[in-house]
Formats: structure tokens, C-alpha cells, sequence
């Protein structure tokens, strides 16, 4: 189509990744509220929207919903595809079907491009990781698009040769860039090289990187108009989607004339941008390039296209050298992800204020994690040379089973990478090295050196993959000798320490591993604890089920209620990882009694019954005692005990535990004070419970039942003075109402405890004198109440 105008508009999205490298899910961040995680929250402001984008009409209502993907083009991370087609499965569908629909109008041109994997910063990675990056990538996308990708967003436009050659091997045709990161042009094999000076780069059409090799191999380039670009990103384009269209039939002039001297055949207008600038950097930006992709779509004089279309109809003439190891966000080249080279963005502040100084974090971060990607890759060929025909290209194909765990998949994969039949624990051995090798890969996510603060939730991310990786090569067992040092997370923890933290309470790398990233390990038993604590309140749990990244089959045992609201429920459980077929057994006790709150104790469960199910009665006699402390320290005693409460639980299931706890307090506690005959133990252990989650009432309330609870005791002390039961119930009764926040009102227990001790008072003294112990103990629960309720213990009746 000679001397057409196009238009392309890219929008680049991506997440960093989130979720917990244990879980294999995104827990709650509080800092994304009010949505659940940061996932959540640019979903439902940018992806959502632009999958159904509002065109207003004449009166400001909504005139068409359309689909912002459909003439876009776009790339979407794997890592992030991956969480919508779990979390958002509507939106992940609408992205599918973009690329379907815009190729079926575009001559068989998807507007789609595959991306690297893990956003890795491509150039500073290893060959075997390159490598690995990209066949992912494409893989990733081949599985969710159907078709070939054309093109591929290399991660921060980051780009070298040894990468375009890498790219170039696995059938990508094209790439692109920012207009800086192009060094010199010429219109022709022929013609002489121009260096490019800022500004004079002629992005209306597309060049030709030649590469290293025989046969002479090339990949087209588009340099994107990075003008128009800020504009849009950070500029005034986006208040609406007039502007916006003007800009872009406007269009960048050329600056040179690299297509050669006569007049171009192509006009190309193009931008790149995050695509979270389209509803989440700019609110309501999605519905401004909804209204100006719709009349751009509808427009004579432009079309509105995708790269692999302007490519197909018009191959580059001109020529490029790439500006090698630049990327689109560092003016510095690759210093932003290495080096304290002072772009950062600024912004973090720490508990007192503080701010970032410097990233002379980054060179030691990108050092440690090095060496443990060595340390890794020594271990993963010294054991995977016994159970892989080739460990490095098993990784290269392991891509099958991330994006398929099914015992097909796996079948499948052994067959063609496995050194022969493998029995199941080589198979598990197989899949822990991989998956070890996976999360050596996503340390590297490109987020974690992008900002100013080592403390920053994307850096560390990173750690937290890293002690993933650490934990599935220590889970190994012995290995051949020197393939991997014993003391592994301890050199790398020593290695952490020289990458400094402008926050107080970490000061380095090390004191953020303590701090953050240990408590962050969900070990197995830690996973079962979920099980165990949420068989309390919901005892019909199916007994097989999925529980985050593991398969759950329960044996629970008979439910035993030990004490107004205290209970214990106990059994067996076994996990088995849905990643690499590891299982796990635990016998586990769950009880929850007063203030201690909810607790599970599990143990390894081997053949055999467990010491944990022979205690089982002693801890149901302590807890029906209430004795719960007593039971914490009897099970913490046992071999290959630990412990859990509900503050080691993921914290959506922690707050849906935390509220059926205070549902049933609030229950119990007003059962117990509306109760005809006050049982002060059970009132006790109801008010300690509400005390602990903070379900008691309102503070005049409560004081005005635990007043009518001292009342009612008091009347049944006055009904049989003597006796020495009513008493000593009244004295416990009005002990747990002094703890109230507010004090109850007595008046009336006064008047009545009064008349009782003045009617058996002289009576029961003169039988203590006699020696009478049941007397002396009514003696002293007397003097508690009279204590408690301002009386003189030895008054008499009136003369």
C-alpha cells in the first residue's frame, strides 16, 4: 500500500510478579487498597476497562463499549497473562480474542507481540538464561495465542546483539525500540553510515539490523516517536481523546531519508507506552484512546494498523546500528539495573521519613544473585545429568509443564527429556531441579533494580525466589561432591549484606532477609497448619482438595468439645506438590480455648501412631481444665513439634478465621451472660476469648449484663446464706466483672450481699471458731465479696 499513513499505537503491560513463591499465589497488600493486591487494583483501573471501554456520545452517555486490545498493538507479560487467566478469566478471554477479531481484519496480522518471559533485563543475562528467556516467551505465547508471534517487547527495550541473534534463532521477526537507542542509519546496503544525533532519527519507518552469522540473518527494528510518546506517558495527551487524535494524524516529520530519495512509500506513526498508562497512570485515559482509536479506525486519510501488517507490505530498505546494551527507561544504558547510576524515581519514604540516598544497593543485589545462580546452575547439572538426556534443554522445554501441570504433560515431558524410565521419586527429584532452575529465572524480574529503595516489595520479590530456590536445592539431599556449597543460604545471606538499606529497621540486605523474607517460607507443615486451624469452625472440609499449590487429602478425626466454647479437633493429613509430586504427612491437633486463641500443633506422620495422637486425651483433659497453656507446653514438647496460630495463616483465610472467631466469641460470651445460672468459669473463658479477637460489646453494655449476672448470684447467696456454693460463685462473678472496661453499676448486689452476710454471718463465724473448714472457706469467699463490693466483712444486723 504505497504511501499510506499508518498509525500504531503500542501499549507495553506488564506486573511485576507477586505471588508468593511458596503459595503460587498473591496474598494480600495492604498497600493497594481498597483493592486486595496491586494485581487487583490495576486490573480493575486499566485491563478491565480497556477490554471494555466506554465511548461517550452527544449527551455524555455511554454510546459504545468497545475493545481497546482490538486495535491496539500490545504485548502482556507472561507472568501477568498467567494471573488473569486464573484471577480474571472474563479479561484474559477479551485480550485472547483481540488477537483473533484485529487479525481477521488485518490480512492474518495479529496485533499481539510474545515477550520475554521473566522481564529479565536480556542483556545482562547469561547465554543459557537468554536463551531460556526467550524460548519461554514464545512458548508462553504460542500456547495462549495459537499462532506464531511476529514480534517480540524485549523487557525495558533492552537490547545487544548477542540478544537480536537470540531472538533472530527463534523465528522473531521483528522488535521494538526507543528513537535513542539507534546509532547510526543509512538508506541502503550501499550507501554511507550517518550517525544519529538526538532528534534526527526518521522513526516513520522501519530498518534492518544486520547480525553476526552466516547467511547473512537481519531483524526489522521500528524505532517508536518518543516525543509523541512522552506525550502521552506524561504529558496532556490523554485529558481527551481529541488531543490525543490530533497528535497522532499529525504524526512525527520525517527527519531524514533513509527510505531513500525518493518519496518514502511509508508513513508510519507509532508510540510505545506502558499500557498501564491507559487507566491506571492516567484515570479514564482507556476511554480517551477508545474515542481516538475509533476515529482513527474509521478515518480515510490513515490506517489504523499493527507491526506485523506494516511489515508484511513493506520490508525495511533502511539500515541501523543498534545503540548495543541501551534500554528505553536508563540514560545510562544498563546502569539502572547494576549500578547507582541516580535513575530511580524517587518516592520511597521509610517509617520515619527517611529517603532513599543512592542505590548503591543495586551492584551488590545483582552480585550475590550471581553467584547463587552459579552455585544453582553447578547443582543443577551435577544431579541432572543422572535423571535428564540434556538438563539445559529439558529447562528450555520445562515451559510445557509450567503452563501444563497435569500428570499428561508430565508424562509427556519425561518421555522425551527423561535419561531413560524414571521411577516417581526421580521424577520428583526431576521436578524440584526445574522448578529450582524456574524461580533462578524469575530473581532476575527487571522491577527489582528499578526503583530508588532495596526494601521496595519488588526487590524484595526477588529475594524471595532466591530463597525459594535455596530451599528446593537444600530439599535435594546430599549431592555430588562440590556441586553445591552446604552452607548455601548463608553465603548468600553473607553476600546480601553489602547491598545497604536506607530503612532503619533492615540496614542491609541481610537484616532484610531475617526481617521479610523468612517469615514470608510457607514450609509444608506451615501449608497443612491452614487445614488444621480452619477444621475448627468448618469441620465438613471435602477430605481432598487443592490447597494453594498443593493437593490436600484429610483424615480428620471425631470432633471434641472440651468447655463452653473451647474445642479440639485432631487427624491426618497428607500434601502432595502439584509442581514437583512431593508429599508430605502430619498428624495435627487444632483446639482453641479462651485468650490463647486458635493453635495447631503438627507432627511428621510416619507408620506408626504418632506421640501427638497418643497425647491426645491429656490435651483434651487440659483444655476441658482450662488449661491451655498447660496443653501448649505438653505439645511443644514433643519430637518434630511446631506450632501455628492464625498470624502464620495467608492473610485472606486468616481475616475469614479471625471473623467466625469473633462470630462465635460475640456468640459465647452472650450466651454466657444471658445465661439463667451464671457459670463462672465459662464466663471466664468467653470473656477472656472476646477479649483476645475483640468481640466484646460496648463497654456500657457489657457492664450492664455482668450487673445483672452479680444481681441474679446475689440473689441466689441471699435465698441460702449459708450455703457456701452461691457464695463462692458470686466471688468469681464479681472478679470477672471488675475486669470490665467500664465498671457495672452494684448497687443492687450490694443491698443483696448485704443482707446475706448480715443474716449468716454470726453464725457461720462462731462455726469457724469451732473448727468447721467448710465455715472458714465460706469465711474467705465472704471476705472476697465484701472486698470486691466495698462491704465491712464482720458486719452485724442493726440494734
Amino acid at each position: 500500500m504505497p504511501g499510506l499513513h499508518y498509525v500504531c499505537v503500542h501499549a507495553h503491560f506488564y506486573q511485576p510478579p507477586r505471588d508468593n513463591p511458596w503459595l503460587e499465589a498473591v496474598e494480600r497488600e495492604e498497600t493497594a487498597a481498597p483493592a486486595r493486591d496491586w494485581n487487583r487494583r490495576v486490573h480493575e483501573e486499566c485491563y478491565a476497562p480497556n477490554g471494555w471501554a466506554r465511548i461517550l456520545g452527544p449527551t455524555g452517555r455511554i454510546a459504545r463499549i468497545v475493545s481497546n486490545y482490538e486495535r491496539l498493538s500490545f504485548d502482556v507479560g507472561p507472568t501477568l497473562l498467567s494471573w488473569l487467566e486464573r484471577e480474571a478469566p472474563r479479561t484474559y478471554a477479551r485480550v485472547l480474542e483481540a488477537d483473533r477479531r484485529a487479525a481477521a481484519r488485518h490480512g492474518g496480522h495479529g496485533p499481539a507481540l510474545a515477550q520475554a518471559y521473566g522481564h529479565a533485563i536480556l542483556p545482562l543475562c547469561e547465554p543459557r538464561d537468554l536463551r531460556t528467556q526467550v524460548r519461554w516467551g514464545l512458548a508462553d505465547f504460542r500456547h495462549r495465542f495459537g499462532r506464531e508471534p511476529a514480534g517480540m517487547w524485549l523487557p525495558e527495550c533492552a537490547v545487544d546483539l548477542p540478544v537480536l541473534q537470540e531472538l533472530v534463532a527463534a523465528g522473531v521477526r521483528f522488535v521494538v525500540l526507543a528513537p535513542h537507542q539507534a546509532a547510526a542509519v543509512r538508506p541502503g546496503p550501499a550507501a554511507p553510515w550517518r550517525r544519529v544525533e538526538p532528534g534526527t532519527l526518521d522513526t516513520t519507518v522501519p530498518y534492518r539490523q544486520r547480525l553476526p552469522g552466516a547467511g547473512e540473518p537481519s531483524i526489522a527494528v521500528f524505532f517508536y516517536d518518543g516525543e509523541l510518546a512522552h506525550r502521552i506517558a506524561f504529558g496532556e495527551l490523554l485529558q481527551d481523546g481529541a488531543r490525543l487524535l490530533r497528535a497522532l494524524l499529525d504524526g512525527s516529520r520525517p527527519a531524514g531519508s533513509e527510505g531513500g530519495g525518493a518519496p518514502p512509500p511509508l508513513r508510519l506513526v507509532h508510540v510505545a507506552v506502558d499500557g498501564e498508562t491507559f487507566g491506571h497512570h492516567k484515570r479514564f485515559g482507556e476511554m480517551a484512546l477508545a474515542w481516538a482509536l475509533e476515529r482513527l479506525a474509521a478515518s480515510p486519510q490513515v490506517r489504523l494498523a499493527n507491526y506485523a501488517e506494516v511489515l508484511a507490505h513493506h520490508p525495511p530498505r533502511a539500515e541501523v546500528q543498534i545503540a548495543e546494551r541501551t534500554s528505553w527507561s536508563c540514560a545510562h544504558g544498563l546502569e539502572r539495573w547494576r549500578a547507582d547510576c541516580g535513575c530511580s524515581g524517587g518516592g520511597w519514604r521509610g517509617p520515619g521519613g527517611e529517603q532513599a540516598a543512592d542505590q548503591s544497593w543495586r551492584a551488590p543485589l545483582r552480585a550475590a544473585l550471581d553467584w547463587l545462580r552459579a552455585q544453582l546452575a553447578e547443582l543443577f547439572e551435577a544431579r541432572g545429568a543422572a535423571l535428564l538426556a540434556d538438563p539445559w534443554a529439558a529447562r528450555d522445554a520445562y515451559i510445557e509443564v509450567v503452563l501444563d501441570r497435569s500428570a499428561p504433560s508430565r508424562e509427556r515431558f519425561f518421555a522425551r527429556h527423561g535419561l531413560g524410565p524414571l521411577a516417581a521419586r526421580e521424577r520428583t527429584e526431576a521436578l524440584m531441579l526445574l522448578e529450582m532452575q524456574r524461580h533462578a529465572l524469575l530473581m532476575y524480574a527487571s522491577c527489582g533494580w528499578f526503583f530508588d529503595e532495596l526494601a521496595r516489595p519488588e526487590p524484595l520479590q526477588l529475594l524471595r525466589h532466591a530463597a525459594r530456590a535455596i530451599e528446593l536445592a537444600a530439599a535435594l539431599g546430599p549431592a555430588a561432591p562440590g556441586a553445591v556449597p552446604p552452607d548455601l543460604e548463608q553465603r548468600f545471606v553473607e553476600r546480601l549484606a553489602a547491598a545497604p538499606s536506607a530503612d532503619p529497621r533492615y540496614r542491609d540486605g541481610r537484616g532484610l532477609w531475617e526481617a521479610k523474607v523468612r517469615p514470608a517460607v510457607y514450609k509444608p507443615a506451615r501449608v497443612a497448619a491452614h487445614h488444621a486451624l480452619r477444621s475448627l469452625w468448618l469441620p465438613e472440609l471435602p477430605p481432598a482438595r487443592r490447597l494453594f499449590a498443593w493437593e490436600l487429602l484429610a483424615h480428620q478425626g471425631t470432633p471434641q468439645q472440651v468447655g463452653g466454647a473451647g474445642r479440639l479437633r485432631s487427624g491426618r493429613l497428607e500434601l502432595t506438590s502439584s509442581l514437583t509430586g512431593k508429599q508430605h504427612a502430619f498428624a495435627y491437633a487444632a483446639f482453641a480455648l479462651g485468650e490463647a486463641g486458635p493453635r495447631a500443633v503438627l507432627v511428621p506422620a510416619a507408620e506408626g501412631t504418632t506421640e501427638l495422637e497418643h497425647a491426645l486425651p491429656a490435651l483434651a483433659r487440659a483444655l476441658a481444665q482450662g488449661e491451655p497453656e498447660a496443653a501448649l507446653a505438653q505439645a511443644q514438647a514433643m519430637a518434630g513439634a511446631e506450632l501455628f496460630t492464625l498470624e502464620d495463616l495467608e492473610a485472606d483465610l486468616r481475616e475469614e478465621l479471625r471473623e467466625r472467631w469473633r462470630a462465635e466469641a460475640a456468640h459465647e460470651l452472650e450466651a454466657a451472660l444471658g445465661a439463667a445460672e451464671p457459670q463462672p468459669r465459662q464466663l471466664g473463658q468467653a470473656l477472656a476469648a472476646a477479649r483476645a479477637c475483640g468481640a466484646l460489646p460496648a463497654p456500657q453494655r457489657l457492664a450492664a449484663a455482668l450487673a445483672r449476672l452479680c444481681e441474679r448470684a446475689a440473689e441466689r447467696w441471699a435465698a441460702a446464706p449459708g450455703e457456701l456454693a452461691p457464695l463462692e460463685r458470686l466471688a468469681q462473678l464479681l472478679a470477672f466483672a471488675r475486669q470490665a472496661p467500664a465498671g457495672p453499676s452494684m448497687w443492687q448486689t450490694q443491698n443483696l450481699a448485704y443482707e446475706a452476710l448480715v443474716a449468716a454471718g454470726p453464725a457461720v463465724r462462731a462455726a469457724a471458731a469451732a473448727g468447721s473448714e467448710i465455715a472458714a472457706r465460706w469465711l474467705a469467699a465472704c471476705r472476697a465479696v465484701a472486698e470486691q463490693l466495698g462491704l465491712e466483712p464482720e458486719a452485724d444486723a442493726p440494734g
